[in-house]
């Protein structure tokens, strides 16, 4: 809120007159407050006389000033007039700028100690000064609170990597949007784009290349919404575009040009440059859903239909008991795999490797598999590409280090004999600095093994 300009006033020192039928106030020393009760009266009540009260408030980190009833500046203490010090050098005698409205803090501009501009928090009590009613303004700077405040917010809403909305802030703003939809009867599309083969990308290049990627793509999807559309990323490379008051033909365009413009841009990555495609599955509101669940669901089995039908494309949501069962295939097993880290469902077997020249067992390979529901054993091929798409390797391979490091914990015989445990690890986790960390710390446990 910008103030008005303050305004000379006449002599501050005028009284106002008693009107006439009422007797005048007992003289008072000092200042009081009304109505009584109130902290700030308590406060006042307590003060001797001017003296202590100057004093007091000369010291204060807060602005104090004190005006008439008709806001004109009676008094002003130190750091008042700093944080006021563009409205003039003395302001004794003028009009304070801002409205003066009691029982509610409001947020004005200031100058902090280095007249920088900030942001102060300004209350207002009623007072008596001189024996007249009038206005006790407190002002303190509260920049760095709602600085403060403000990353906060920031955060809650943002992914931190890309810097656009996060999914549980998308989420939000689709369910808001499709309310509004529902009242206007207008059309809503909900556009699912992911990199095509981005797991190859990060086998090749490293994890960092990967988010490098991730982190230019999503500066170039800002460069495609129009306003009023709203860009969050979903997790890993997958982002979402909402595009309110859209139908059929405009989602077709958008996704089009998206998929055009991705294809014909160099990216750089770890000093390499890099082309990408990408597919982009589409729901539209209300024809495949009317509440954010339903789009979010279809728009995800329209970008597997856009993969399976060769990448590189789009796809509109096509109803199907196929593509629902094999999206359901998926959720189910990422449920398995969370429910095998942490039920003790996984399971490690141990291949012997022997030394040919005197038929000795030198190390084992373990091999890892996974029980499902009904006990049976599954094979790595069954559930290892969804582990990786799902971001859930790394947890699976922290499993295996500690089943092993344990394993050679308890076999003393192998720790003797020098007796080795070999096991695969994802790539994703040999670029990530504390794995390291983890096995190091896992070794240290273990007082019975040797690190080498």
């Amino acid at each position: 809120m910008s103030p008005d300009t303050l305004n000379n006033s006449p002599n501050q020192n005028s009284q106002h007159p008693v009107p006439e039928g009422k007797k005048p106030e007992p003289a008072l020393t000092g200042i009081s407050t009304a109505p009584k009760g109130t902290a700030e009266s308590a406060a006042f009540g307590c003060m001797a006389g001017k003296g202590v009260f100057f004093n007091i408030v000369e010291k204060s980190s807060t602005g104090i000033v004190i005006t008439d009833q008709n806001r004109i500046v009676c008094f002003i203490n130190q750091k008042a007039k700093q944080m006021f010090a563009d409205k003039g050098q003395n302001l004794t005698g003028k009009i304070f700028s801002y409205p003066l409205k009691t029982g509610e803090a409001s947020e004005i501009e200031i100058l902090d100690a280095n007249g920088r501009s900030a942001i102060g928090e300004m209350e207002v009590v009623k007072i008596i000064w001189e024996k007249e009613p009038a206005y006790f303004v407190s002002v303190r700077d509260v920049s760095d609170r709602k600085c403060f405040e403000s990353q906060i917010e920031y955060i809650a809403r943002h992914d931190l990597l890309t810097h656009v909305f996060n999914r549980c802030y998308f989420e939000t703003q689709l369910e808001q949007a499709l309310i509004r939809a529902s009242a206007s009867k207008s059309e809503t599309a909900l556009l699912c784009l992911d990199i095509d083969n981005f797991r190859d990308i990060n086998n090749t290049c490293g994890y960092q290349a990967g988010d490098q990627l991730i982190v230019q793509l999503a500066y170039l999807l800002k460069k495609f919404i129009k306003a009023g559309d709203i860009l969050g990323r979903l997790g890993g490379d997958e982002f979402l575009l909402l595009m309110p008051n859209t139908n059929f033909a405009l989602a077709r365009e958008k996704a089009l040009h998206i998929i055009e413009e991705i294809r014909a841009h160099a990216f750089t990555v770890s000093t390499k440059t890099v082309n990408i495609t990408v597919s982009v599955g589409i729901a539209m509101s209300p024809e495949h859903g009317s509440t954010a669940e339903e789009l979010l669901s279809h728009t995800d089995i329209a970008l597997y239909q856009a993969k399976q039908e060769g990448r590189n494309r789009f796809s509109f949501f096509l109803p199907g008991e196929k593509w629902d069962l094999e999206v359901e295939s998926r959720v189910e097993m990422v449920k398995q795999i969370r429910q095998a880290l942490t039920s003790d469902k996984f399971v490690l077997y141990a291949q012997p490797i022997k030394d040919l020249a005197n038929d000795k067992i030198y190390r084992y390979e373990l091999l890892l598999r996974m029980k499902d529901e009904e006990g049976k054993v599954m094979l790595p091929a069954h559930f290892f590409t969804v582990a990786e798409d799902s971001g859930l390797m790394p947890e699976i391979d922290r499993w295996v280090v500690h089943q092993a490091i344990e394993i050679l914990g308890r076999q003393s015989s192998m720790v003797e004999n020098k007796i080795q445990l070999q096991f695969n690890v994802s790539t994703r986790s040999l670029v990530m600095p504390e794995f390291l960390s983890f096995i190091k710390n896992e070794l240290s446990a273990a007082s019975h093994v040797d690190p080498s």
